[in-house]
């Protein structure tokens, strides 16, 4: 079964609506760069609606140690995921917490420093010089062929309700992982493409079945 999580939720109404059309995790932006920035606090409340078997995420950039584990108190999220330049060392650093750490993919070998992490999940977005994330842009899906196992492997970047179904024809990830391809403006979601896009992503999972 392929799982979805979108991120960049904002509100409430957002986040219901979503996990009522089948997503199971929700991302939180605490990024203070990012035009989807979500205080901790209001996060936290957010959260605290949430029916069970639904996972928050809170996605950080290069941010301290310290300020992390302090946001994960404020908001109440259960996994975290780093987007930056973190190392394997800093990952390790936290407990007691699930961890995604994304990629930035341009090239195959840019496949090869993942290997490098022990973490719960991979995430793989599109490479860009200057942002961590969110750009729209998909990479080459082909380069995931070179993966043995993807058991892992969440797939991000690009992906909207006219071309994931592309993407699980070629590619049966984890989870995938999206922003910009359902929303109406930065941090306000589209209803319309998220029924589009879970639609599309319900038909795979029960052919899979």
């Amino acid at each position: 079964m392929i799982r979805v999580k979108i991120c960049g939720i904002t509100t409430i109404e957002d986040a219901l609506f979503c996990i009522a059309e089948g997503v199971c995790a929700l991302g939180f932006n605490f990024y203070r760069k990012s035009p989807r920035y979500i205080d901790p606090l209001k996060a936290n409340e957010i959260i605290r609606q949430l029916p069970p078997f639904v996972s928050a995420v809170g996605l950080f950039v290069n941010e301290d140690i310290n300020s992390v584990e302090n946001i994960i108190k404020l908001s109440g999220i259960d996994t975290v995921q780093f987007h930056g330049d973190e190392t394997a060392d800093y990952c390790r650093h936290f407990k007691g917490i699930r961890i995604i750490k994304a990629f930035r993919i341009k090239k195959k070998d840019d496949m090869k420093i993942i290997f490098g992490y022990d973490v719960n999940g991979y995430l793989l977005d599109s490479y860009h010089p200057r942002l961590y994330g969110g750009t729209g842009l998909a990479f080459s899906w082909d380069i995931l062929e070179s993966l043995s196992n993807k058991d892992r492997i969440i797939v991000a970047g690009g992906i909207k309700p006219d071309n994931v179904a592309n993407l699980l024809q070629n590619v049966t990830p984890y989870g995938i992982d999206i922003c910009s391809g359902v929303e109406k403006k930065p941090g306000l979601k589209d209803k319309t493409k998220i029924k589009e896009m879970m639609k599309i992503v319900v038909s795979r999972n029960f052919c899979d079945a």
